[in-house]
């Protein structure tokens, strides 16, 4: 698995960093609309996370039960 370079955030579609991914090397508060858009973002959950920079997530949802 090759990850990105240090200081990236990278998102994907399924867990253990499958499916489709959309990543950042700088903070972008709009995934929609902002310089780096990601296709799927409004539609799909995210699964990974990779954080390899100070990329502070904004919102959240706490859930019982396993994630998948």
């Amino acid at each position: 698995m090759k990850f990105s370079v240090r200081g990236d955030v990278c998102f994907w579609t399924g867990a253990n960093f499958t499916g489709q991914k959309c990543s950042w090397d700088a903070a972008d508060p709009d995934w929609q609309g902002g310089s780096i858009r990601c296709s799927w973002a409004a539609t799909t959950n995210v699964k990974s996370v990779w954080n390899a920079g100070t990329y502070k997530v904004r919102s959240h949802k706490w859930i019982s039960g396993s994630c998948g």
